[in-house]
């Protein structure tokens, strides 16, 4: 998204690191929808939200946004199915899990949406709930609650702990060091716990 990928780049000039009404802004056009006020500032057409998210200013228009929204939707949709089915491996109810799921996802995202700036969604790992499932209650045929409850608790203190150093800005400066192979490699590690879910789903891996 191109509100997003601007975050990585770097800017060629002092001029774009200042604010978009700042007195030494007169001529940086972002290559969005948007035209030059007397006064020197750059003005959108998209209305509060174009000022609040600053679309015009980082080359995008709020219908793009929108469209690249509903997309990033239906591409991670396939967690509202898949979700439940893993916790539910770990003895969590799949009405509760996938309600809770939605309103954390929600949440997170809304959170971060407004609060960050970032288009980005936020919420729960398939990895960690693969771990809850087949990791801390062990995928058994008869379901003990008690190890549940304990696992439910773990993930809360984790939480818990990733909300301290998120707010310290520490899992940045840890994933800055993580050497490049091992970052290409996440997705591809992602796609093999996906492909494991669906054939231990389908039957065709029972270990």
């Amino acid at each position: 998204l191109p509100a997003f990928t601007r975050m990585g780049g770097t800017a060629s000039t002092q001029a774009e690191l200042a604010p978009i009404n700042s007195p030494g802004d007169t001529s940086i056009n972002y290559g969005g929808n948007e035209e030059e006020t007397s006064s020197g500032g750059v003005k959108g057409n998209g209305g509060c939200l174009d000022r609040y998210f600053k679309i015009s200013e980082r080359g995008s228009t709020v219908r793009t946004e929108l469209i690249a929204g509903a997309i990033n939707f239906v591409a991670n949709s396939y967690l509202l199915v898949l979700m439940p089915k893993i916790l539910e491996q770990g003895g969590v109810d799949p009405k509760i899990a996938i309600s809770a799921f939605v309103l954390s996802t929600a949440m997170g995202s809304l959170m971060v949406g407004l609060l960050a700036n970032l288009p980005v969604p936020v919420g729960p790992g398939l990895g960690c709930a693969a771990f809850f499932a087949y990791g801390l209650t062990g995928s058994r045929t008869t379901v003990d609650r008690a190890i549940t409850e304990m696992g439910i608790t773990c993930c809360l203190l984790s939480g818990c702990v990733m909300l301290v150093l998120g707010v310290l800005d520490l899992p940045r400066r840890i994933f800055g060091i993580v050497p490049i192979p091992v970052k290409h490699s996440m997705p591809i590690g992602l796609g093999l716990l996906l492909s494991l879910c669906g054939f231990q789903q389908m039957g065709l891996v029972v270990a």
